[in-house]
């Protein structure tokens, strides 16, 4: 049977065996609507997407010990969960009041405060960069600042598409997780896992090749 038409509990039994084109169906399945209900949560397109990639990887590293009875189901609470993480962490460091932070207040966006926040936090970003290796460095910086697609990217750094893509998921988990962001820790990741998660960036990015 093509894996098109398997449905969610067959596909999960494959993703838990290792299968990375299961994996890729369930993540196509489900990516879009699992962030939307996300980014309804958090309110923030970077967050909401970040924490989509956290709850799959969870998902993936379950699926090989834990029998789960409905995929949709289990992959929402993950993803709830996550987001609820990222709100109450977002609480504890809140320095303003909450009348400044509501919703309905106009002077959200101009607020002086606000302002300074951001440049402290544009300040972690460069210190935590800081911190990856010149390899993961140059890929964030070709990919996120100039733009440039995996081709462009593998004749730069001398290497092929699917390294690339390797080379930007860690980075991209490495520096959220100096930034202490991250919801998981690759170090602790199995590396049947470490095989999957290398699918994310080039999937998020549109680079996957048919």
């Amino acid at each position: 049977m093509p894996q098109t038409d398997m449905t969610d509990g067959q596909l999960a039994g494959l993703a838990g065996q290792g299968d990375q084109e299961a994996c890729r169906r369930l993540f196509e399945r489900y990516q879009n609507e699992v962030y939307n209900f996300v980014y309804r949560l958090v309110d923030n397109a970077e967050d909401a997407a970040d924490i989509v990639q956290d709850a799959f990887i969870k998902v993936y590293q379950a699926l090989g010990r834990t029998e789960v009875q409905n995929f949709s189901a289990y992959l929402y609470r993950i993803a709830r969960n996550l987001a609820y993480d990222e709100i109450r962490r977002r609480s504890r460091f809140a320095d303003v009041d909450q009348e400044i932070l509501a919703p309905e207040d106009p002077n959200i966006y101009t607020d002086p405060q606000r302002a300074v926040m951001l440049s402290e936090q544009i300040e972690m970003v460069r210190r935590a960069a800081a911190n990856l290796n010149e390899h993961q460095r140059a890929a964030l910086v070709l990919k996120e600042l100039q733009g440039f697609d995996y081709g462009q990217m593998a004749e730069v750094l001398e290497s092929n598409r699917n390294a690339v893509g390797a080379m930007l998921s860690r980075a991209r988990l490495r520096l959220r997780e100096e930034l202490r962001m991250a919801q998981i820790s690759t170090e602790k990741m199995p590396a049947a896992c470490e095989e999957i998660i290398v699918l994310l960036s080039p999937y998020i990015d549109g680079e996957l090749e048919s």
